[in-house]
C-alpha cells in the first residue's frame, strides 16, 4: 500500500499560536517518509527550516488526509474552515484539550463529519465510532533541548503552569505537606521582542512556543529528583473525577478517605475508582486504516 498525502491545517507562527498536537503529528509523519504540506508556514525548527510548508503542489484536495487539530480552533477564529471540509480526503480530527473538551460536545452533529477523531478517552464512557484514544508526545525539540544528565538537586519541580482541578487537589493534599524548600515553583517572565528576533534556536522556541522550554525552566526539570507533571478536571459526579492516571496513583499512595466519607459514597453510589484512559494506537495503525476504507482493502 502506498503511503498516504497528508494536508495539515494550522494557523502561521505567532507568539502565542502553539500548536503542539500539529508538530508531534508532522515529524513523526517525516520520520516514516509521509508526505505532507499545510495551509500556510508554521513552525521553525533547529536547523532553520520550516515544518509546515504551504506548496502549490499539494493542496487540500490533492491530499488522502486532511488534520486539522484544536489548536487551529483556539488560536483561529474558532470556526472549522471550509476548506477543509469541501475536500476529498478522508477527515481527521485532532483534540487533546484539558478536561473533558470532547467528551461534553461529541455527540455534536459537526463532530459525525469527521472519519476520525483522536482524543483522551476513558472507560466507562460510550463514545462515537469515529472515537479513537491519542496523546501528544515528545517533539523533536523536547527532545533535544532536554537535560537528563544534569546532577539532581533535592527538589520537586511543578511543571506546570495552569491551575487545573486536580493540580489544586494535589497541592492541597500532597505538596503543601511537604518541606516547602523541596518544591521549585518558579515561574519565568520574558522580553518577547528580543526573543522573536533571535538566530538561537534555543531562544526562538521559546517565542514561538509561547514561553515553553525555555533553557532555565529545562534546566530546573533537569536538576530535580522529580517532576509533576500530571493535568485534568474532576468530574462533577464521581468523587476523584475524571483524572489523569498518574495524578490517582500519585493520591492512592499519599491520601485515605475516612469511614463517614466512605459510607458517603456508598450511600450516593459514587465509585472512588476513575475513568482509566485507553493508551493510544500507533500512527500507522490509525492512517492505514483510513487509507484502506478510501481505497477498498481489506487491513
Amino acid at each position: 500500500m502506498r503511503l498516504p498525502k497528508v494536508y495539515f491545517f494550522v494557523q502561521p507562527i505567532s507568539k502565542m499560536g502553539y500548536q503542539h498536537n500539529a508538530i508531534g503529528m508532522a515529524q513523526g509523519m517525516r520520520e516514516l517518509g509521509i508526505t505532507f504540506g499545510a495551509n500556510t508556514d508554521y513552525w521553525r525548527e533547529a536547523d532553520g527550516n520550516i515544518l509546515f510548508k504551504q506548496d502549490p503542489a499539494l493542496g487540500p484536495n490533492d491530499a488522502d488526509i486532511l488534520i486539522l487539530t484544536e489548536q487551529y480552533l483556539t488560536y483561529g477564529d474558532g470556526k472549522f474552515p471550509q476548506a477543509y471540509f469541501d475536500a476529498p480526503g478522508k477527515k481527521v480530527f485532532i483534540s487533546t484539550g484539558d478536561g473533558m473538551v470532547m467528551q461534553k460536545q461529541m455527540f455534536k452533529p459537526i463532530y459525525k463529519k469527521f472519519d476520525l477523531i483522536l482524543t483522551f478517552i476513558y472507560e466507562g464512557i460510550p463514545y462515537p465510532k469515529n472515537f479513537r484514544p491519542w496523546a501528544y508526545g515528545m517533539t523533536n525539540h523536547m527532545i533535544s533541548l532536554s537535560r537528563p544528565d544534569l546532577p539532581k538537586e533535592d527538589k520537586i519541580c511543578l511543571n506546570y503552569r495552569n491551575s487545573h482541578s486536580v493540580r489544586q487537589r494535589a497541592k492541597e493534599w500532597v505538596f503543601d505537606k511537604l518541606d516547602q524548600r523541596r518544591i521549585d515553583t518558579t515561574r519565568e517572565t520574558f522580553d518577547w521582542e528580543p526573543l522573536e528576533q533571535s538566530k538561537d534556536f534555543s531562544e526562538y522556541v521559546v517565542w514561538q512556543s509561547a514561553g515553553r522550554h525555555n533553557e532555565a525552566y529545562l534546566d530546573r526539570i533537569g536538576r530535580s529528583l522529580a517532576t509533576s507533571a500530571f493535568g485534568g478536571l474532576f468530574h462533577q459526579t464521581i468523587n476523584l473525577g475524571l483524572v489523569h492516571l498518574e495524578i490517582y496513583q500519585l493520591l492512592r499512595g499519599e491520601c485515605s478517605f475516612d469511614r463517614a466519607d466512605e459510607q458517603h459514597c456508598k450511600k450516593n453510589r459514587i465509585a472512588y475508582r476513575p475513568y482509566l484512559p485507553h493508551l493510544p494506537m500507533g500512527l500507522l495503525a490509525h492512517l492505514g486504516s483510513l487509507c484502506c476504507q478510501k481505497y477498498g482493502r481489506q487491513c
